[in-house]
């Protein structure tokens, strides 16, 4: 497992625990925000990333993965594993953050299913 790999398990276990009486956790969505959390890893380390946000919590109704950087170049075009890992995201949206940074942010829908 990678890093954030890692804490998104940790996370979804605890969350999964505190509410087993409410939540199921979607078996496939769950896979998918795992290979998320395994590219943001690759992205982190190629771009020098200043921090990594993971939101795994019931509450947020979605899985999503925040990435702040101040570069995001891919040299070799849509050959990038990026372009291969982001086809796993629901959704994908870039902006600019309070800081001035990029902020890249991605997840998957329905990671938690109301029993």
């Amino acid at each position: 497992m990678t890093h954030s790999q890692e804490i998104a398990h940790d996370l979804i276990e605890d969350y999964r625990i505190k509410y087993e009486d409410k939540y199921d956790l979607n078996a496939e969505q769950h896979r998918k925000i795992l290979c998320l959390c395994r590219l943001v890893d690759t992205l982190s380390d190629e771009f020098s990333a200043s921090a990594i946000d993971i939101q795994v919590a019931p509450n947020d109704v979605c899985g999503a993965i925040h990435l702040y950087t101040d570069e995001l170049i891919f040299e070799h075009g849509r050959s990038h594993q990026f372009f291969d890992d982001i086809k796993e995201a629901d959704f994908l949206s870039f902006s600019k953050s309070k800081s001035g940074e990029l902020q890249l942010r991605f997840g998957v829908n329905d990671l938690w299913v109301m029993k």
